[in-house]
């Protein structure tokens, strides 16, 4: 039997969280090895997160540490 066959016949036997786990693992793997990504659709997924926009700073804002706390503590 070969190494591939021995994998997926394990991989098969594993209930589905395990067996995404070890998609992890294996991507894991081929990243540390250099190996490229197989679709920039992966890599769009990475950059695909929920950003809040809250409208401009305020004129005028200090977000220097002593406008915010003052000189407590120094």
């Amino acid at each position: 039997m070969s190494v591939e066959q021995s994998v997926l016949d394990k991989l098969q036997a594993l209930p589905p969280e395990m067996q995404r786990e070890v998609l992890d693992f294996i991507e894991f793997l081929s990243q540390r090895g250099g190996a490229q990504p197989q679709s920039t659709e992966c890599r769009r997924k990475l950059l695909d997160f929920p950003v809040d926009h809250y409208g401009p700073w305020p004129a005028g804002i200090s977000l220097r540490r002593e406008s915010l706390y003052g000189n407590r503590g120094r």
